[in-house]
């Protein structure tokens, strides 16, 4: 066997690799393609959720807008804050 022998012989090794790499590249796809579309309904949920999401940041912050612009509430007297202190403790040491 000569020289162009082996040099054919070594393109043809190489080629064969080329496609078997080739076709397992193809199975790869097609399984990522599958799932892509198996994957599409929840995404598109996921989607529509942060599109809600969205809006209701918009909503909490145009009503957040409008109490801070209205008239601010009269702070509790000693006694009220002293029944809201209690309270407030009461409810944490129930928490524990």
């Amino acid at each position: 066997m000569g020289d162009i022998g082996l040099v054919n012989l070594a393109i043809l090794v190489l080629l064969c690799g080329a496609i078997g790499y080739g076709y397992l590249l193809s199975l790869r796809l097609e399984r990522l393609r599958s799932a892509l579309v198996a994957f599409g309904p929840a995404l598109e949920a996921f989607c529509h959720a942060v599109d809600r999401t969205e809006k209701s940041v918009r909503d909490l912050r145009s009503e957040s807008g409008q109490l801070a612009s209205s008239r601010p509430q009269p702070l509790p007297n000693a006694d009220e804050r002293a029944v809201l202190m209690a309270t407030l403790t009461d409810f944490i040491r129930r928490r524990r």
